[in-house]
């Protein structure tokens, strides 16, 4: 893998001064979902936790929806926490900052403060795990993001986008970004289910027969990542991996209380850090 050696000296110093990151690699052997490292209830009269959470259940059993059209293989970055009295921590602060506009602006000239981390998150994560996914499930042929969906004024629809591609632009031998997915948010139905009409792929060409990996920023229930990663394999795509940014946690959940309370002890995201857990 072909890397910009001056940007990536920078990268690796930066990431090292982040020590507000709390890492979503389960080295904390606390009980969290196998798909999406959040936290999952005890079973009934049992001690045991189940393997994996209610909302990922609820995806695998959607209706319409065959569960090998959900993403094949998911990795998160940091661990993002709402607290009790309902207000965020950095990571947390980040993903809803990096896409705020300044005030008076339509229009963002360069990568905000937040948006930086972001793109040093990817650039670090991409660069140490696709390698990786190379030699268990193929390299990636094809790099594209899930677009925002929100309409709310003095947001940056582009900002992920953004940041992606400028973590893309430092590793010279790597699949491209492209902005295969665009978004129907005006069609009704619940955030929290799954819908792949949510999404429609610009270029089913692009993606038919490839391994696509796809790139959120956070994942609070994984129903639009998901409902973007069935869009992708109707599309014709072979593999959809995901990456998230941030995995959000919050403090009121009482099911994850027992992970949550240990937040402040996990450690941060350092560089070769593995995302993906699959097996070499």
């Amino acid at each position: 893998m072909r890397i910009d050696p001056a940007f990536d000296q920078v990268a690796n110093q930066y990431l090292e001064s982040l020590t507000h990151l709390h890492s979503a690699n389960n080295g904390h052997d606390l009980p969290v979902c196998q798909i999406c490292l959040g936290p999952t209830r005890t079973k009934k009269d049992s001690l045991e936790h189940w393997k994996v959470c209610w909302p990922c259940r609820q995806h695998q059993s959607a209706p319409g929806i065959n569960p090998e059209e959900l993403a094949n293989t998911v990795g998160f970055i940091t661990y993002a926490l709402e607290h009790a009295d309902g207000s965020a921590d950095q990571s947390l602060r980040d993903m809803y900052q990096y896409k705020q506009l300044p005030p008076g602006q339509s229009v963002r000239q360069g990568i905000s403060e937040s948006g930086q981390r972001i793109r040093t998150l990817l650039y670090v994560t991409l660069r140490d795990n696709l390698p990786l996914l190379a030699r268990t499930v193929g390299p990636v042929e094809v790099i594209t993001h899930v677009p925002s969906t929100s309409s709310r004024p003095g947001r940056d629809r582009g900002a992920l986008a953004d940041a992606l591609d400028s973590a893309v632009d430092h590793i010279y031998d790597i699949a491209p970004h492209q902005r295969l997915l665009t978004s129907t948010s005006d069609r009704p139905g619940s955030p929290r289910a799954i819908d792949p009409s949510r999404f429609s792929v610009t270029d089913p060409t692009a993606v038919a027969g490839r391994h696509v990996l796809l790139v959120e920023d956070t994942w609070v229930t994984g129903a639009s990542v998901q409902s973007a990663a069935v869009s992708l394999h109707r599309a014709g795509a072979r593999q959809v991996t995901v990456v998230c940014i941030a995995r959000m946690l919050k403090a009121k959940w009482t099911d994850g209380a027992y992970l949550t309370s240990q937040y402040a002890t996990l450690r941060p995201p350092r560089p070769g850090s593995v995302v993906f857990q699959v097996g070499e």
